[in-house]
């Protein structure tokens, strides 16, 4: 006869094990529906910028909803622009064709390293190295990263719940908020003030470590830090303020 814990156990094992066995299945058609929400999301967000071309100047706020009082000072909105514009395609250019003189930034020549003394914007040109490889034009270059970040943002936002989770459907809602809240969106001008994908990316990696205490996990740590700090002061204050209790977590 049969001891009826041990088919208890059996069939306990078979219920445990088979809600398992279509559960990847089913996650991973949840995770291209949310890929597809996320890509749709992206156009609707943008849907003004698709009636300039690439390689055009385009308006401050083509791309979302804005009330005339973002109208005031629009001068220096626009020479913030220029300036963001210039930045951009002026490190893309010189990550791919000289980057030793990434710190020697043409803006308080010849002073010498004075990228330093305004926002370096070292990761936004990072992300427009493949526009500036294809076209070597500075519009396209910082048109294309216009669209990038977002995007960039919320499939990494994407990434990383889904692998803390497990979960493709929290996966897709983190995505969708930190890639295309109004927080975010609401000054295409100065990309680089909500550029903090970079601290995720050092969770990601710092909890990696700590599962698997592999160097490769500590320097892609490092490298995501380090492309933290080269984005702008004020991300990197976002980041200090998230990784602090963690550093002091580990020095104890």
């Amino acid at each position: 006869m049969t001891d009826p814990a041990l088919q208890t156990d059996r069939s306990s094992e078979k219920s445990d094990h088979s809600p398992n066995d279509a559960g990847p299945r089913s996650n991973a058609w949840v995770a291209v529906g949310v890929l597809f929400v996320v890509l749709i999301a992206w156009v609707w967000t943008f849907q003004g910028l698709v009636e300039h071309p690439p390689g055009s100047w385009v308006p401050r706020y083509a791309s979302l909803e804005q009330g005339p009082e973002l109208t005031l000072n629009s001068h220096v909105l626009d020479t913030d622009q220029g300036f963001v514009a210039w930045l951009v395609s002026r490190n893309a250019r010189t990550w791919t064709e000289s980057p030793t003189r990434i710190f020697d930034g043409e803006i308080c020549h010849p002073t010498s390293q004075s990228l330093a003394l305004g926002e370096p914007a070292l990761t936004l040109g990072v992300l427009a190295i493949p526009a500036w490889w294809l076209t070597g034009d500075p519009l396209w270059t910082y048109n294309s990263v216009v669209w990038i970040l977002p995007l960039f943002s919320a499939c990494m936002m994407f990434f990383v719940v889904k692998n803390w989770t497990g979960n493709a459907f929290a996966g897709g809602v983190a995505a969708l908020l930190y890639g295309f809240h109004s927080a975010r969106l609401s000054d295409p001008t100065h990309l680089y003030v909500p550029d903090t994908v970079w601290t995720l990316l050092a969770l990601f990696f710092f909890r990696r470590w700590l599962l698997n205490g592999r160097w490769r996990d500590v320097c892609a740590l490092g490298g995501a830090v380090s492309l933290q700090i080269g984005g702008s002061l004020y991300p990197l204050i976002a980041g200090a303020a998230v990784g602090l209790p963690f550093a002091i977590w580990l020095l104890n």
